[in-house]
């Protein structure tokens, strides 16, 4: 824990550094827009002064907006925006002993606090690529000249500590980069003494500012919220205040118009046309959000002197606005306003610096605004061209970034390639064989040596400006084939079964995994820095996960030239690295920052995560689990691109535990199927898994719709035609083969005996299907065929089974396309009894006719095993039944270890669980009672059966009975003193209310408002105990005819 604490402090620290070095870089640009806004005000002086406020609005873009479109007419200085902190140490030799940080050359800052540099890989030619790392765990590189360099898998330091690279730690080694020297994040090392320091004085100065105007404003608010505080309402969203000269603006959602009351009727107008600009204009958010953004850059005295000026300027446009709105004739009592406003009162020592006090009528510049109201002249017509013309130009050049011209030379234009104009150059390529390259074939059959080759194949400028191999033609039709999901899950699947031969290992590090693509020389290589640092899919951790894409600077031996390359980590459990064709456009959206980018189609996706609950635990399914909540306190399995992975409970991470080509969005589904439930003791229940070798994995089951023939993936001729269940505790897998011309959906769900397809689109229907047995014994046989090849001995083991561990509920189901059956020994006489539930109709299964019918009237369920009219026979003694929902299945338990009863449960029109309970007498099964509750939920104990069956005499509630079975097998409730409910839910008296301390006892009052919740019933079951928040008790009556909800409030109805 402390390890994971340091270094939880350590990622926090430097994610502060990495801020402040963002805003820093901000603020010196923004301050640069400062400057030249000062001079354009100058030249707009005689221009309506909404066009200053438009024109502050380009600064506070700048401050807060990191990333923005690159134009060739910006006038933002390259230089400027890659100043920063430059806080990286210098790239040293790694050898033996050393600590080697690598050094990000001409690398632009970007704001991008996560550079860092990583220990030079050595590289051959692609001729000599297969020998960049010996066997085993020997990862040095060899030279042409015979000599060593260490890999990014053994730098060594000077104690002895090993720092993993890629190709053994995985992804924190080339995302996180762990320290050489100390243990501590290399990160750490990147950042100086003194700029650590300013960065916490920052953040304190940053939520001092943020800290005070949250105060004021919430001083202000509950000011005048107080009962005494003069103000009152007089139409919708305007009020009055008493006492002083205060008029503004205040809510951020939902803003109000405050008024001084002493204004006169002339006065008022004309402060209330002011506030509905401000309204109208939207100010109410935009001037917090500019106070907020002086806040994070309280630091820099431009940006405040930019936020005054905005202020004076805003106020001064809504005041041209009233003049113009109201004629010439307002200007004099606009300017007595302005002056009486101006005068303060009791309220002025309220608003300090709050928000509200922004949009306050005659709060600020009050001079300047009387002489700009009196001087105020409609502008002629070419001031407004002009200063349209300035608008233009400044928000097109300040709010862009130099960048964007075009070099037909290079290609960079997205989506094409270009070659190099240079005949000579050319030539002097081809005779080296690295000439104008058309085919994969003959790209095999070359190295490049230096930037220039390869800028002779791809387009080199779109590649590092992009960041990305997206918009490259030519990279997909050269390297396509070995960068594609369909090849990266066969290096995966080589490395899951302990292949470690070269030709894969190569794939685990960036640079050796860039060289063997690429098919570059003798160079060398370092990771820079990351630029798209992605979450692990679905389990929310902040570790780096698939799809991170960083970038590799590899320089060549023959001329020192480099290029940038962007590798995407396609697969984190074996650490896979591959070019990345991901669109970083979309990297910075929240929707995008889970997982790979668009593009990025060779690295694993994940398509649904599952929580799963203890075996024998009910309910079976937890569903797709898409929250962050509850992380780690249960196992999660995923369904994913590459197979299925399972959660390792010890550090949460996953592992691969069957590996299978999964297409996207394959509906698919994990549920636990038990044979046993957990619905006795304890120890009885543990005795039984124990006696039978379960293990926690045991009944869970993955289930997915798939083409069992792979070599028809990722072709036309791919289409499910299984139900394919995957066992997770033996690894077992098993194909039910599917309905011809069954319609496939967009979802899956498996429970209670059957499958579901649902389909969410137009139209909506779902298809619901019995889960058939697998086993070869039952599978498509009838009874008569049953019965031959079953051994009694079987349903008599299964009937001591069920004696032996009395109150574990059996499913004892065996499943077919025609009834649901169980052989059982009921009446111990050693021979089988057959138990069979089936539709009293014929099954017609599903057909594509048959759907299509029921497309066409509308229906949004077809029920292809319908067991709403049902039939219950033991040995061909049929009894009929009318059900709604019913489970698929047949369940067997003894509550006393002497009788066995058998159950079926169904989940009722409108979710109401209801279970039949049968004995076994004279050869027929006889109802033994009925209990509303699912059989799995209950608690069976020493011959007595716990329930909580619902309870809603007064509102949603449960109650707890206790049942018994006599011994000529009907089902008996015990009587209980008092009957317990789940008192959740809490309500409130809405009038004094008498209540009895007993039943018919004393009585005394409960006020009105009083919290209660309804704990319990008396033995009658027609007194019912309300216990309120200070545990005082009282008895109410219950009685027919009587509305409940003129007593309670909140009452929770059923229905």
């Amino acid at each position: 824990m402390p390890c994971r604490g340091g270094r939880t402090g350590g990622l926090m620290g430097e994610n502060i550094y990495g801020i402040f070095d963002g805003v820093w870089n901000l603020s010196l640009v923004g301050g640069y827009c400062v400057l030249l806004v000062l001079l354009a005000r100058l030249l707009l002086q005689k221009a309506p002064k909404w066009c200053s406020y438009l024109l502050w609005g380009i600064v506070f873009v700048r401050l807060c907006c990191p990333v923005l479109p690159e134009t060739g007419i910006s006038l933002i200085p390259e230089r400027l925006l890659s100043v920063g902190t430059e806080m990286t140490s210098g790239q040293q030799t790694v050898g033996p002993g050393s600590h080697g940080y690598a050094e990000t050359n001409d690398t632009k800052d970007n704001g991008d606090a996560m550079r860092r540099g990583y220990d030079e890989v050595e590289v051959l030619d692609s001729q000599a690529a297969d020998k960049t790392m010996a066997a085993g765990n020997d990862n040095t590189v060899m030279n042409a000249d015979g000599t060593q360099d260490i890999s990014l898998g053994t730098a060594r330091t000077e104690s002895g500590a090993t720092v993993a690279g890629v190709a053994a730690s995985g992804t924190d080694a080339v995302i996180s980069g762990t320290s050489a020297g100390t243990g501590s994040d290399a990160r750490a090392w990147t950042y100086s003494v003194w700029f650590r320091v300013l960065s916490l004085v920052w953040l304190a100065g940053m939520l001092g500012f943020l800290g005070y105007h949250a105060y004021s404003y919430l001083r202000m608010r509950n000011r005048i919220r107080r009962p005494d505080s003069g103000v009152r309402q007089v139409e919708p969203g305007i009020c009055e205040i008493d006492g002083g000269h205060l008029s503004f603006v205040m809510g951020l959602i939902h803003p109000v118009i405050y008024l001084s009351s002493g204004l006169d009727p002339e006065s008022r107008k004309v402060v209330l046309c002011h506030e509905r600009v401000h309204l109208q204009r939207r100010d109410y958010l935009f001037k917090p959000a500019a106070l907020v953004i002086c806040c994070v850059h309280w630091f820099n005295p431009l940006v405040w002197l930019a936020f005054y000026l905005m202020n004076m300027d805003c106020e001064m446009s809504c005041d041209e606005k009233v003049v113009k709105l109201l004629g010439e004739e307002s200007k004099k009592i606009y300017s007595y306003t302005l002056l009486e406003e101006a005068s303060g009162g009791e309220w002025k020592r309220y608003r300090g610096g709050s928000i509200c006090a922004l949009l306050s009528f005659g709060e600020d510049h009050v001079k300047n605004r009387i002489r700009h109201v009196l001087d105020y002249r409609r502008p002629p017509f070419w001031v407004m061209i002009g200063a349209a013309a300035v608008l233009v130009i400044l928000v097109v050049c300040l709010c862009s970034n130099p960048g964007g011209k075009v070099d037909m030379t290079d290609g960079s234009n997205p989506g094409t390639t270009t070659e190099t104009a240079d005949s000579g150059a050319e030539t002097e390529l081809e005779e080296n064989g690295v000439g104008s390259v058309v085919s994969p074939e003959e790209f095999s059959g070359i190295t490049i040596h230096n930037r220039e080759e390869f800028g002779n194949i791809f387009s080199l400028k779109t590649i590092e400006t992009q960041r990305t191999f997206q918009w490259d033609n030519t990279a997909y039709d050269l390297v396509w084939a070995e960068n594609n999901g369909d090849y990266v899950y066969g290096i995966f699947k080589a490395l899951l079964d302990g292949n470690t031969s070269q030709e894969y290992k190569k794939y685990t590090d960036p640079v050796t995994s860039a060289v063997a693509l690429l098919h570059l020389g003798e160079g060398s290589g370092t990771v820079t820095e990351t630029l798209y640092k992605a979450k692990q899919q679905f389990n929310f951790s902040d570790t780096p996960g698939e799809g991170s894409v960083v970038n590799v600077r590899y320089t060549f031996a023959a001329d020192a030239s480099f290029i940038d390359i962007p590798m995407v980590m396609a697969e984190e459990t074996q650490h896979l690295w591959f070019l990345s064709f991901g669109d970083l456009s979309n990297s910075g959206d929240p929707d995008k920052t889970y997982g790979p980018l668009e593009g990025d189609i060779c690295t694993r996706n994940v398509y649904a995560e599952y929580e799963i609950s203890d075996a024998g635990q009910y309910p079976f399914p937890e569903g797709s689990y898409i929250g962050e909540d509850n992380i780690g306190e249960r196992q999660h399995i995923q369904v994913s691109s590459y197979g299925i992975y399972l959660m390792d409970e010890q550090d949460n991470s996953f592992g691969c535990i069957h590996a299978e080509r999964i297409p996207a969005k394959v509906p698919a589904d994990v549920t636990c199927v038990p044979i046993a439930y957990r619905t006795s003791e304890s120890g009885v229940y543990n005795g039984y898994r124990a006696d039978r070798g379960l293990t926690d994995n045991s009944d869970i089951k993955v289930y997915y719709l798939t083409d069992p023939d792979e070599s028809h993936f990722g072709s036309d001729a791919w289409m499910p035609t299984v139900l394919r269940e995957y066992d997770l505790d033996t690894g077992t897998i098993t194909d039910r083969a599917l309905p011809e011309n069954l319609q496939i959906g967009n979802g899956l769900w498996v429970g209670e005996g059957y499958y579901y397809i649902e389909n969410s689109s137009n139209p909506a229907i779902t298809i619901r299907l019995p889960l058939t047995g697998v086993d070869s014994l039952y599978a498509g046989k009838s009874w008569e065929e049953l019965a031959g090849a079953v051994d009694s001995s079987y349903a008599a083991s299964r009937g001591m089974d069920i004696l032996t561990y009395p109150g574990v509920v059996f499913d004892v189901s065996e499943r077919t396309e025609k009834e649901t059956f169980a052989l059982l020994d009921l009446d111990g006489d050693g021979i089988s009894e057959k138990i069979s539930i089936h539709p009293a109709e014929p099954v017609k299964g599903y057909s594509l006719e048959e759907y299509t019918k029921y497309v066409n009237m509308g229906l949004s369920e077809m029920n292809c095993y319908d067991l709403s009219d049902a039939v219950l026979e033991v040995n061909g003694q049929a009894t009929e039944i009318y059900a709604e929902n019913m489970s698929n299945s047949i369940f067997a338990f003894s509550p006393d270890g002497e009788q066995i009863l058998i159950a079926l449960y169904e989940d009722g029109a409108s979710a109401d669980p209801l279970t039949r309970l049968y004995h076994y007498e004279n050869g027929k099964l006889v109802e033994t009672g009925q209990i509303k509750q699912d059989i799995r939920r209950i608690q069976i104990s020493h011959g007595q059966m716990q329930v909580h069956e619902p309870y809603n005499v007064m509102t949603i509630d449960s109650i707890e009975r206790i049942y018994y079975v006599t011994k000529n097998g009907h089902l008996q409730e015990l009587t209980q003193e008092e009957y317990w409910l789940s008192g959740y839910a809490e309500v409130e008296l809405l009038q004094d209310m008498t209540l009895y301390r007993t039943p018919n006892g004393e009585t005394f009052i409960l006020p009105a408002g009083s919290k209660v919740r309804m704990t319990k019933l008396d033995a009658t079951q027609n007194w019912i105990c309300l216990q309120a928040e200070d545990n005082t008790q009282g008895w109410f009556r219950l009685e027919a005819g009587i509305n409940y909800d003129n007593y309670f409030g909140g009452l929770n109805h059923a229905g």
